[in-house]
């Protein structure tokens, strides 16, 4: 701007000129590299804003912008980290922050995507793989092609997996894996093509650094719309653990808890909702248990409790 103000006052010509230059260079990339071995590219096209920072080793980030007003932050520190951001949409917003070792982070906002936001943290929170010593091996995608939706992603401790796909508009998914306990070897998945769908995706301990939270399988698909759906695994511990919640209705509400009151394992869960308007409230403890829920009429309501071994339970409300 202090240049534009120079040659201003030196007539209409440099005016031109000026306006000109800056029209022609609207974008914004700042890189910082502080250690050895660290990659970076940059690709941008329209007018958008990229900053990259690394410090450690052996890290590789890739940024590429096709769109207007597109924003993307990177940070990485430790070493052995891979972040590729692509943003083909506008006014799209992207933060990754990794601080553990060999994590993967993947986030696509594509054409359609407008006004898109992801957030993806991936940090170690002390804890990593006794058999590979500061490696964490966290990976996670996001791919977002409809707009106005947001993503928010953490992980800590390690070898964890999480996928989230947007392509319906406004809707926000949340997820955690590894908070205060241990958790490792968990997956979560979130899809939503429908619009105006929350996802609240949990797979972590509450207790810190004692209670392992490993190897559970959750997914939560909303093909409806203003669905809101609730899945916690192994709030104070537990392995192993399978959830399928399925919402193709619209305005229904599922509240699973696996683990909240008790520990366990190889617990099953699976709700599917496409009726509209119902309800569905599971708390299951112990080990080797199985709730299937099905709501495909309209205003219907399950709640199912379990705290014990072997149970199993079948709701289906037409």
């Amino acid at each position: 701007m202090k240049s534009r103000f120079r040659f201003l006052a030196q007539g209409v010509c440099m005016l031109a000129f000026t306006v000109g230059a800056a029209a022609s260079a609207q974008n914004n990339s700042t890189v910082d590299q502080t250690g050895d071995a660290n990659s970076v590219v940059v690709e941008q096209t329209g007018s958008n804003a990229s900053a990259i920072t690394q410090t450690g080793q052996e890290h590789d980030a890739s940024v590429d912008q096709n769109g207007t007003g597109n924003t993307s932050t990177i940070t990485q520190t430790s070493r052995d980290n891979l972040a590729d951001v692509t943003q083909n949409a506008n006014q799209g917003f992207s933060t990754v922050t990794q601080a553990g070792r060999g994590d993967q982070a993947y986030l696509e906002q594509l054409s359609g995507a407008d006004r898109s936001r992801s957030i993806i943290n991936q940090v170690s929170a002390g804890l990593d793989d006794a058999e590979e010593p500061n490696v964490t091996n966290n990976f996670a995608s996001v791919i977002q092609s409809g707009p106005d939706n947001r993503s928010d992603v953490q992980q800590g401790a390690f070898n964890n997996s999480v996928f989230v796909e947007q392509s319906g508009a406004r809707n926000r998914s949340f997820t955690l894996q590894g908070d205060l306990g241990i958790a490792q070897g968990n997956i979560g998945r979130v899809t939503q093509s429908g619009s105006d769908n929350l996802s609240a995706l949990g797979q972590s301990s509450g207790i810190s650094g004692v209670t392992s939270t490993a190897n559970n399988d959750a997914t939560v698909v909303q093909s409806g719309d203003f669905n809101r759906s609730f899945l916690d695994q192994g709030l104070i511990g537990g392995d192993d653990n399978f959830a399928t919640v399925t919402q193709s209705g619209s305005n229904n509400l599922s509240d699973v808890n696996q683990n909240l009151r008790i520990g366990g394992g190889n617990n099953d869960v699976s709700v599917l909702q496409s009726g509209d308007g119902n309800l569905t409230e599971i708390l299951q403890g112990g080990l080797d248990n199985y709730i299937s829920v099905t709501q495909a009429s309209n205003g219907n309501v399950a709640v199912v409790d379990q705290l014990g071994n072997n149970n199993s339970a079948t709701v289906t409300q037409d």
